[in-house]
């Protein structure tokens, strides 16, 4: 259960992170143009 529980999390925080790289670039590239 533990690993289950480390996995979900790694994989929570990689998208996480991932949705907001993404919107931060979607925000600079609207401020550019």
């Amino acid at each position: 259960s533990y690993t289950i529980v480390v996995l979900s999390t790694v994989i929570f925080v990689t998208l996480y992170f991932w949705v907001l790289d993404i919107g931060i670039s979607t925000i600079v590239e609207a401020i550019i143009k």
